[in-house]
């Protein structure tokens, strides 16, 4: 071999090295170099931020970001517990995030002292720009911006009003630490003045305290108005037992607070909340803007927002609901329903029986038994139903799709008034 022809293969050797190297190092598959990584930090574990979070990823997938095809989700949660949130916004900004999405105020304060470069979105927030978060709600101005759960709190004293006919006084009861809640007090003041009430503020600083509050109450107010407070909300169970005890009906802020006890709602959907917040992370995703001329987003559509009773409060504080109110709400506790979450009709599409978006107690459906109850049962996914939270993930094991467009047949129980007097006979494919 001569010299000439020696370098050139040593040359060869050496550039196929290389490019095998830069296949290596490059994700020559890739799967690691196209995944786009999104870090999630949620405030508090109850119903309503659980929601928001699955909302989200939800709609995330149904725009084409799906879990381990090209998203990877870094969840990571503070236990309500606003000390936690400082270490768990350093790990998602080190963690080289390519997105952050910050649920309830405490972890969006917490991920803004950390980085201005990250996109990050919140959700669950319910004044940024009162909360320091934003400049403005309409022009964010820096790496922040993302949904408001602002509730209609005006109707909620309302409803409060409708279903407490001879209410004169209300307490208003949040925890003093949150600046969201102070918000929604003052609303809620300015309400209960309008409707002819009179106002007692009742601040808690820990969880703890909350059971003496309602305590302290008793006798002194005919209702007591919670908005959507997160120390409360985690501790909803406790503060609606107390509550009940005293006989003192609760208006809360949201639904998931109706389902751990407290009487009724008039509420934002933060199932949809998360889903909004996913459409806007598409966009930024690809390109097509950045948060800081993305205006924050609220949820103002009638047809979202929606009514939610306890029947089980209701009956223990001898309240008996108005027809009009029945026939619109959705009925709680959900863990009293049959599980019926449905995933896999056909091809790739999910399909949800909705029951007319009305939750029907002690519904037994004929057509859960084609593919048994077994499949729901280990669904890591799969949730009693709930209005507006219908899950994607549910399992199926295929035979379904043989029965479709069968009818099925339920026993109401004595709800029938949930379906607005609709027969339970139907073709699945299009629901009730």
């Amino acid at each position: 071999m001569t010299k000439l022809s020696k370098k050139l293969t040593v040359v060869l050797l050496i550039c196929m090295l290389a490019a095998a190297l830069c296949l290596t190092g490059c994700g020559g598959n890739g799967s690691d170099s196209e995944m786009i990584k999104i870090g999630i930090m949620q405030f508090g574990e109850f119903e309503a931020l659980q929601n928001a979070n699955q909302g989200f990823q939800d709609g995330l997938a149904e725009l084409g970001y799906k879990e381990g095809e090209n998203v990877t989700f870094n969840y990571l949660a503070a236990a309500a517990d606003t000390a936690n949130c400082p270490t768990i916004a350093d790990t998602l900004v080190n963690d080289g995030s390519d997105l952050i999405l910050a649920i309830a105020t405490p972890s969006a304060a917490a991920i803004k002292e950390k980085t201005s470069d990250i996109p990050v979105l919140f959700t669950a927030v319910t004044d940024p720009a009162g909360s320091g978060l934003v400049a403005s709600n309409d022009a964010p101005g820096g790496n922040l911006t993302g949904t408001s759960d602002m509730n209609p709190v005006a109707q909620q004293i309302a409803l409060g009003k409708q279903l407490i006919p001879d209410a004169k006084k209300v307490a208003i009861m949040y925890c003093s630490s949150e600046s969201n809640s102070k918000i929604q007090s003052d609303l809620a003041e300015a309400a209960i003045k309008d409707a002819g009430m009179e106002a007692v503020v009742k601040t808690v600083s820990a969880i703890d305290e909350a059971k003496s509050a309602v305590e302290s109450l008793k006798g002194q107010v005919d209702f007591i108005y919670i908005p959507t407070d997160n120390t409360l909300a985690d501790g909803m169970t406790t503060v609606a037992a107390a509550a009940k005890e005293c006989g003192l009906p609760t208006i809360v802020g949201e639904s998931g607070m109706v389902n751990s006890g407290a009487l009724a709602t008039y509420g934002i959907n933060y199932y949809e909340l998360g889903k909004a917040t996913a459409a806007m992370a598409v966009k930024i995703l690809k390109g097509e803007a950045t948060p800081a001329e993305m205006p924050v987003e609220y949820q103002t559509d009638e047809a979202v927002l929606e009514v939610a009773i306890n029947k089980e409060t209701a009956d223990a504080l001898g309240i008996t609901i108005p027809e009009d109110v029945l026939n619109t709400a959705t009925i709680l506790p959900a863990q009293s329903y049959r599980h019926i979450c449905i995933k896999c009709l056909g091809g790739k599409n999910d399909y949800h029986s909705n029951l007319d978006k009305r939750s029907v107690p002690g519904t037994d459906l004929g057509y859960i038994d084609p593919w048994s109850l077994h499949n729901i049962q280990n669904s890591r996914h799969c949730r009693p139903y709930r209005r507006g939270n219908l899950p994607s993930r549910c399992g199926c094991d295929g035979s379904f799709n043989q029965q479709r467009n069968a009818s099925c047949t339920c026993r109401s129980y004595g709800y029938t008034g949930r379906m607005r007097g609709r027969s339970c006979n139907g073709n699945l494919s299009h629901g009730f």
